[in-house]
């Protein structure tokens, strides 16, 4: 799409968006008139984005098939309004992309590459929610610029990750607030912030500030150094702390307003405020009787916005279930109660590793959601079965397709299993195989042939997702030769293995 053109597509869309009858889609999906005005929207969308020209096209389908197979009018409805909703958005954008060179463009704030900040996080990912919480505090109370990464992701984009961090800790923060904790001691990104860190503060005094989650003695830890304990303490108090040290430093700077620049379509972004929430309470009803033993689960709408396609289920190491009933929807503030059948299932007499109560869901820009609660098997008494209680909830994320396909396996190759996976790459589709040793599945007791499965994709998503950032993919098998005794110790040894890529 031409610049020139843009408003004149951007007129007819909306004349085409006006023209399309509700109550007339809902009772006919044949109807030629009707579906030749989205037809051309999907021109016009294609000519502009071939993302929203192809999503536009695959609501259309999804669409015609509830319209055609189903007398559910609810049903029917809620695809026309995804549909008719996804048109009215993207006719909005429409008007404020700004066209050059003939790439589409949508302006939005980013940071720019010499930018300081006053402060930067470093921390493991098992305390992202709090460390949010606190990031979020120090930017709209004490007008602080802070880095943490999630709000420069768009920044990150395409970068060396190990070249981004190291300029970031090194060049352009002034304080560096290292969040330690049993889980950054032992993971191996947190260690090489770690290390680029404490050299930095071995000539800028003051420059690191630590704080405890836990008692864990972290390597090269300085004992003169003042370390705030932070077990129990609040997100904003600690904030507030944070604002008090960098305001009464002469390295403080008033956070000015970031330099606007030109960035591809928001379609696949959401920063942690603009997830919608879905809140799984953390309320575990039970009941039993002669149909069996159930377990109910509640879920509310946090947000402010209507939910859509919304799915649950339990999923654990090896486990997945979920129920077989149509998705739902939920309006802000309403809940929903979820029902489990515990007793035909096995974890009611099994004890599965990292059980999780799971939902999936949509936003308005039908962009897609994930947010999870783990739960915790205790034996009744009597050892007779399982019950359930709730433990930490996981704050949504946004789900992405990253390219990355499973094409065939696993195959026993000697004395390893293998899989093999193809990835969209900036060199074009590139293929890998990745393995794990006979050994170390012996040693992690994962033998079964389920089991040997979901190690070898567990595994193998990470391990390509990592040398894809890394810019070089290519076949690579798990071996104990290369890993740590700790790495080799039962399921918890496979957890440290998988956690560290």
């Amino acid at each position: 799409m031409k610049a020139k053109d843009k408003p004149k597509f951007v007129k007819e869309a909306r004349t085409l968006l006006g023209e399309l009858d509700v109550e007339k889609l809902i009772s006919d999906p044949n109807d030629l008139k009707i579906l030749s005005k989205i037809n051309r929207l999907i021109v016009i969308f294609t000519d502009f984005s071939s993302n929203d020209g192809q999503e536009l096209e695959r609501l259309l389908a999804e669409y015609q098939k509830w319209g055609r197979r189903s007398t559910r009018v609810g049903h029917i409805k809620n695809r026309v309004v995804d549909m008719l909703r996804f048109i009215d958005q993207k006719i909005g954008q429409m008007a404020l992309y700004v066209i050059e060179d003939e790439t589409s463009k949508l302006v939005k704030s980013a940071v720019t590459q010499d930018e300081k900040f006053d402060v930067a996080f470093s921390f493991a990912g098992e305390q992202r929610d709090y460390v949010a919480q606190v990031a979020q505090h120090v930017e709209n109370k004490g007008n602080i610029s802070v880095f943490y990464d999630d709000n420069y992701e768009l920044d990150m984009w395409g970068n060396n990750m190990v070249d981004y961090f190291k300029d970031i800790f090194e060049n352009r923060a002034n304080y560096c607030v290292m969040f330690i904790s049993k889980e950054y001691a032992n993971k191996t990104w947190p260690n090489f912030e770690r290390q680029i860190i404490q050299a930095k503060s071995l000539f800028q005094e003051g420059y690191l500030l630590p704080v405890r989650f836990d008692d864990t003695q972290i390597k090269g830890e300085v004992s003169t150094v003042k370390y705030l304990s932070i077990k129990g303490m609040k997100p904003e108090n600690l904030g507030e702390r944070i604002i008090k040290k960098v305001v009464g430093s002469d390295k403080y700077t008033v956070k000015k307003e970031t330099k606007v620049v030109t960035v591809t379509s928001k379609a696949n972004i959401a920063t942690p405020e603009e997830i919608p929430l879905l809140y799984i309470k953390p309320n575990v009803g039970k009941q039993g009787g002669p149909k069996g033993h159930f377990l109910h689960f509640t879920v509310k709408n946090m947000s402010n916005q209507v939910l859509f396609d919304i799915n649950w289920g339990m999923r654990g190491f090896n486990y997945e279930w979920r129920p077989k009933t149509d998705f739902f929807e939920l309006e802000p503030e309403k809940e929903k109660e979820l029902t489990f059948p515990l007793s035909s299932e096995a974890i009611f007499k099994e004890e599965i590793p990292e059980l999780n109560v799971f939902a999936e869901y949509k936003d308005l820009e039908n962009r897609h959601f994930f947010a999870r609660r783990e739960l915790k098997q205790e034996k009744v008494p009597s050892g007779a079965f399982f019950a359930f209680k709730a433990a930490e909830f996981h704050k949504p994320s946004l789900l992405r397709d990253d390219g990355l396909k499973l094409l065939s396996g696993p195959n026993l190759i000697g004395d390893r299993y293998e899989i093999e996976f193809e990835v969209k790459t900036s060199k074009g589709i590139e293929k890998a195989k990745i393995g794990v040793s006979k050994t170390f599945l012996s040693v992690w007791d994962m033998t079964e042939e389920d089991k040997v499965k979901q190690v070898l994709v567990e595994l193998g998503h990470r391990q390509m997702r990592k040398m894809t950032k890394e810019g070089r993919v290519g076949d690579y098998v798990f071996v104990t030769t290369s890993y740590p005794l700790e790495y080799q110790r039962g399921f918890e040894g496979y957890k440290k293995l998988r956690d560290a890529i």
